[in-house]
């Protein structure tokens, strides 16, 4: 225990965590899921892979992969996310910017391809990767949770 405590000491000292976890149902494996935070002087880069294993991989296959970046502040700036269900992909590409957000998404299934593109106004959202790092570290200190979020060309609202 002394030993995992160092490590997750020494790798928040050094800017980054990677933390990596199995999904199980029963005592079967179903998924596996790894997240990492990177912090630099000026941003925090938040990177994902899942994808399922085991039984569930044999009858769907699924992955879910991403990055996002944003400020030490949790103000987006960047944001790419991607998922294979099967033989559906999508494809997410945000730009955040102060007054607005350019957003692309792609969706392909068998040779079908639909983009969707959008330039929307940005009223101080943020997007899902950010949100749960700010969602984590309010719970953690106590703070009172009040974001917007923008997945999908559709907006959220978290409130604590």
């Amino acid at each position: 225990m002394l030993l995992l405590l160092l490590l997750a000491f020494f790798s928040t000292s050094l800017g980054a965590v990677k933390n990596c976890y199995t999904i199980r149902y029963l005592f079967f494996d179903v998924a596996k899921m790894c997240i990492s935070y990177k912090y630099k002087k000026d941003e925090i880069k938040i990177e994902t892979h899942a994808y399922s294993e085991g039984l569930v991989k044999l009858i769907k296959q699924v992955e879910y992969s991403g990055f996002a970046v944003s400020s030490q502040d949790f103000q987006s700036r960047k944001f790419h996310f991607y998922r294979r269900e099967g033989s559906v992909r999508e494809i997410h590409d945000y730009l955040f910017y102060p007054e607005h957000i350019i957003f692309k998404k792609t969706v392909i299934k068998g040779a079908e391809i639909r983009t969707e593109r959008k330039k929307i106004k940005n009223e101080g959202y943020i997007d899902p990767f950010t949100a749960s790092l700010y969602y984590f570290k309010q719970i953690v200190y106590k703070g009172k949770i009040r974001k917007k979020v923008f997945f999908g060309g559709k907006e959220y609202f978290l409130s604590l």
